[in-house]
């Protein structure tokens, strides 16, 4: 990793969709990422030269990558004052439990902007930030933007207002088939490398508007009965 320190090994089932981690746990003898595999898939891609990209691509794509994530952080909550730890002119400190470790993240001002006595982040579920334990600050690991918004949310029961989660997917798709294009990969070929996974990710969104129907449903109730209730109101806003 460029822009973190890799200490410790990862899992190989760490690097892959849990679709294909599905197939990997049924066929363990075609582990995707084994030496045997790795090895024929080399060979297959120096066979097709179309679909082997350089260093300096790759590095240019994952700049790229990162650049939209910055500038597409679809989740806002509000933090309040008793979340926030220490405070700096450029970050705030917040307290989260990772697993069974007891730490703090630092976050930029950056993603950051001050609504009267709260602070309201603005993350996306992949925004990487350092963890530090408590016991030992000089041990670090990293946490996501998903894992730190969820256990904030959990804890001032403030629900996350998140951009439109199919549209950020049909985002990454239209980039994947460009890229896929610009090295002759087209029509039914660049279907075969994504078709799969675009079904996939279409029903995961169909679920998940089904179940945000129903919370809004429920919430619509609270709020029928509680009207003078500002918090049971918001809440059903964000989920709106």
């Amino acid at each position: 990793m460029t822009d973190f320190e890799q200490k410790r090994p990862i899992r190989d089932s760490s690097l892959i969709s849990k679709e294909d981690k599905k197939r990997m746990d049924a066929h363990p003898e075609k582990r995707i990422f084994s030496k045997e595999e790795i090895e024929r898939r080399c060979e297959k891609n120096g066979q097709n030269h179309s679909i082997v990209f350089g260093q300096s691509e790759i590095f240019k794509e994952y700049q790229k990558q990162q650049k939209w994530f910055k500038e597409n952080l679809g989740i806002r909550l509000v933090v309040e004052p008793w979340q926030i730890e220490s405070k700096t002119p450029d970050a705030i400190r917040v307290f989260v439990e990772a697993g069974h470790r007891k730490g703090t993240v630092k976050i930029e001002s950056t993603f950051i902007d001050k609504v009267g006595e709260n602070f309201e982040l603005h993350l996306n579920n992949f925004s990487k930030f350092k963890f530090f334990k408590r016991e030992n600050q000089n041990y670090s690991s990293i946490l996501l933007g998903k894992e730190i918004i969820g256990q904030l949310s959990k804890e001032n029961e403030r629900i996350p207002a998140r951009k439109n989660y199919g549209m950020n997917y049909v985002h990454d798709l239209f980039e994947a088939t460009n890229l896929l294009s610009r090295h002759g990969i087209s029509g039914q070929e660049s279907f075969k490398h994504l078709g799969e996974e675009f079904i996939t990710n279409m029903e995961k969104v169909e679920l998940a508007l089904e179940q945000l129907d129903k919370e809004i449903l429920t919430q619509t109730e609270r709020v029928k009965f509680n009207q003078g209730n500002p918090q049971l109101i918001e809440q059903l806003k964000q989920l709106q």
